[in-house]
């Protein structure tokens, strides 16, 4: 039996963050539906997990002459096939 991935922080604030607007306005059941689609949206769709990716926190260096490392502790990255590739 497989883990389930491990929880991803900065996906969890994003995913609350573009639920904000609907809580208290829509009921409890269509907020857990919406936060379903967002968490999937979020962690699956190709163009989304780069967009998460990108927005994500970085190593900010202490000295100019340092050299960042970036460390992507996000989930497993998916292939993005391109029209024509095996």
């Amino acid at each position: 039996m497989s883990q389930p991935p491990p929880k991803d922080d900065f996906l969890e604030a994003e995913v609350q963050r573009a639920l904000a607007p609907y809580r208290g306005r829509v009921s409890a059941q269509e907020l857990a539906a919406l936060e379903e689609v967002v968490r999937d949206t979020l962690a699956n769709d190709p163009v989304a997990v780069n967009l998460l990716r990108a927005a994500r926190p970085r190593a900010v260096p202490q000295q100019s002459d340092q050299v960042p490392v970036f460390q992507d502790t996000g989930p497993p990255k998916p292939a993005i096939k391109r029209s024509g590739e095996k």
